[in-house]
């Protein structure tokens, strides 16, 4: 049986579901259709696709103990599998300022965006 590590906000949706749940499987994938039994719809938060087609949503990454990992990624029992919720965005600000900026590039990527 491995630990499957899940980000707060994934598991609100799905009640009785916690933070950290044991689940049987051989690899990512397979433990991930066995919190979709459990709670249905769990799968679709976290892979999209079916079959050969399948892979992690563009902002879900997936670590077999502390490795970057895939839905074929092999699971040993007492593994730890974290499901993480990458981080990307910002404003227009955020980019046109930051280290090495002139005000003039700052300037001009502002006036740029608006």
């Amino acid at each position: 049986m491995a630990t499957v590590a899940l980000p707060a906000v994934l598991a609100e949706l799905f009640p009785g579901c916690g933070r950290r749940e044991a689940v049987d499987g051989a690899t990512v994938g397979e433990l991930l259709e066995a919190l979709d039994t459990r709670w249905p719809g769990f799968r679709d938060r976290v892979v999209e696709g079916r079959g050969a087609v399948a892979r992690p949503r563009r902002h879900i990454r997936l670590f077999v103990d502390g490795s970057p990992g895939g839905l074929e990624s092999p699971v040993a029992a007492g593994s730890l599998v974290q499901v993480l919720l990458a981080i990307s965005g910002g404003s227009g600000a955020d980019r046109a300022s930051g280290p090495g900026r002139s005000e003039e590039h700052t300037s001009e990527l502002q006036s740029r965006e608006t």
